[in-house]
């Protein structure tokens, strides 16, 4: 009977033929070839140094946890021993944005027949600001993706209908753009990052990134809104969010375009 203190995904690469697990994404994680050898990760009790022995590496981790090198033919008989209470095979990392994607179901979406990238839809963000200088928010001529940018917390001339901040236009920012504005501006459209994070996530275009990793819609438009305080040392309301959320819809309506906030 198989060792119940074994992960059934190690189970089932010891079972398979080094061919078969070699075709598979993860199976062969954990494996070495040349040295006929697998690396595993166990929970233990007790003394586990004196399963050490010249062909079998651990190293011991806090919390009862280790990482074993052992070769092939020695696992079964490992996990069999007292202090072993439960073996698995190692997992193969992959990118936070890949993964996320997949899990949010939008790599099923955006790869063929659908192919979808939020083309023809708008993406409002509603947060501590946008850096609309970065890279992944400007189309491949350099101009920006952003249909207007609204900054509660500036002087200047704010949305028609609203008492405060200041609107970017399109075309203010194209002309920031060609400018190239010095850094502490470009930290001034969002002093914490997070906005900017956010509106990666659900819009950028990978173009400033090594990986060329994109958010979940790279080919919308974008509209944002960098939410303002009430003084110098609190934080945004919900009336701020109201408006804020109110302005997006109001000027997805006057483009004639869908947005997603």
């Amino acid at each position: 009977m198989p060792s119940q203190k074994m992960e059934n995904q190690l189970r089932m690469a010891l079972e398979l033929p080094e061919s078969v697990r070699q075709e598979t994404l993860d199976l062969d994680t954990g494996f070495s070839v040349a040295e006929d050898t697998w690396t595993v990760i166990v929970r233990y009790v007790g003394d586990i140094d004196r399963l050490e022995t010249d062909g079998i590496i651990i190293e011991k981790l806090l919390g009862g946890y280790a990482v074993v090198i052992l070769p092939a033919e020695q696992v079964d008989t490992f996990v069999a021993e007292p202090e072993i209470i439960y073996m698995e095979k190692p997992k193969r990392l992959n990118f936070a944005v890949t993964q996320g994607k997949r899990s949010a179901c939008f790599a099923a979406v955006s790869e063929a027949p659908e192919s979808l990238t939020g083309e023809g839809v708008l993406i409002g963000i509603v947060d501590s600001g946008l850096d609309f200088f970065h890279g992944d928010f400007r189309n491949p001529d350099g101009t920006t993706r952003l249909a207007a940018y609204w900054d509660q917390t500036a002087e200047g001339e704010p949305p028609e209908g609203y008492r405060r901040g200041r609107l970017y236009t399109e075309e203010e920012m194209n002309t920031l753009l060609a400018g190239e504005e010095d850094g502490t501006f470009r930290t001034e459209l969002d002093t914490s990052g997070h906005g900017t994070a956010v509106a990666g996530i659900a819009a950028g275009n990978g173009r400033d990134q090594e990986n060329g990793q994109a958010g979940a819609a790279p080919g919308s438009r974008i509209l944002a809104v960098k939410l303002g305080v009430p003084g110098s040392r609190s934080f945004p309301r919900t009336t701020e969010l109201m408006t804020g959320v109110d302005f997006l819809v109001r000027t997805a309506q006057k483009m004639g375009m869908p947005i997603a906030v």
